[in-house]
Order: structure tokens, then C-alpha cells, then sequence
């Protein structure tokens, strides 16, 4: 976390900014970013003072508010700024969660700091992502097959079946049923 700096403009007193170092830009809570007024390299060679100025802000491509925070650094998600600045993360969590669901509300009340597999929970639970699996091989519908089938696949690959067969019989990619006969995938249905 940086340091805090309480903001002087009147119309805007109850916002935070927090100066972060690593990145060379004050970052406030109500997701903002700007740059720092500091001492920058002219093209003769001399140095000049360059204004702090506010950062514009792009939608990416998944729909993360983003910026370029320039000299080195390169493009930064709005988020991870905000959560790096505002959110302690003593348990070194990677990943960072809105709760409401909203990619562009970037206040720290609203980010959290998490694992990947809980985001991907929270996603699926609030309606963000699309239905799918999220434990292992099962009678999911988002599963291909069903256990009745990967049983009749294991007996029959115990026969001697070939893959490519079994492939098209069911109508899954032979990659799949190698994955069965591998018992990377579906490994707790088990023939007798």
C-alpha cells in the first residue's frame, strides 16, 4: 500500500488519494489515476517540470476499466491499482473481485482481494459467467457425457475399443476419450 494524501480541491474533499510508488501515479478511491508533478528528461537533455495530470481511462476488452500509466509500466487495470492502494492483502491473494459485479465501479468498498477459484464462484453464484461445471466430472449439464456413458466407454476400452470410434459414437473430440482411458478425467466412475 502507498502512501495517503487527503485531496485539497474542495469539490472533491472527501476523496482519498494514495501515492503509488511502484507505479509512479496517486490513485484515489473513487478509482481515479493521475500522474505525479516530478522532474522529467527534455529531448536537449536538460530536465523540465511535468505537471501531474489525470490519466484517461479505456474500457478493455473484457469490459476492466484500464489506463496507461506510461514510463515503463504500460497499461495497469484501474482495479488492481485501487486494490494495491486501498485494500491490504496480508495473505497474498492474487486475484481481485468486484462484489456488486460491476467491471467499472472500481471503489475499494467494492473490490476484494480473493483466489481465482472464489471469483469464478462468485461469477457463476451472482449470474456474470455462464453456467458450467464447477467441481469435478459429474452429471453437470454442462457435461457431454454422463456417468452412465463414461462407464459404458470404460467397458468398452477395456474390450479393446478404439478411441476414434468411441469418439464419434458419442459424439466428443478423441482427445476426451483418451482423457478417460488416461484416467485424467472422469476417474471415479469405475467398472467391475
Amino acid at each position: 500500500m502507498g502512501t495517503a494524501i487527503v485531496n485539497s480541491d474542495p469539490a472533491l474533499s472527501s476523496e482519498r488519494w494514495v501515492h503509488l510508488e511502484s507505479h509512479g501515479v496517486m490513485v484515489s478511491d473513487l478509482g481515479r489515476v493521475r500522474t505525479i508533478t516530478r522532474l522529467g528528461p527534455t529531448c536537449y537533455g536538460a530536465t523540465r517540470l511535468l505537471k501531474g495530470r489525470m490519466l484517461r481511462t479505456e474500457p478493455g476488452a473484457r469490459g476492466y476499466v484500464r489506463i496507461n500509466c506510461g514510463q515503463g509500466i504500460g497499461v495497469q487495470f484501474v482495479h488492481r491499482l485501487v486494490a494495491m492502494a486501498f485494500i491490504p492483502n496480508p495473505q497474498g491473494l492474487p486475484v481481485i473481485n468486484h462484489l456488486n459485479g460491476n467491471k467499472a465501479d472500481n471503489r475499494p468498498e467494492n473490490l476484494e482481494w480473493c483466489t481465482q477459484a472464489h471469483n469464478a464462484r462468485h461469477a457463476f453464484e451472482t449470474g456474470l459467467s455462464p453456467k458450467r461445471c464447477l467441481g469435478k466430472g459429474n452429471n453437470s449439464p454442462a457435461s457431454k457425457l454422463r456417468e452412465a456413458q463414461v462407464l459404458e466407454i470404460k467397458k468398452a476400452l477395456r474390450d479393446g475399443a478404439r478411441n476414434i470410434d468411441l469418439a464419434r459414437r458419442y459424439s466428443v473430440n478423441k482427445s476426451t476419450i483418451a482423457e478417460i482411458k488416461a484416467g485424467r478425467s472422469w476417474g471415479h466412475v469405475t467398472c467391475t
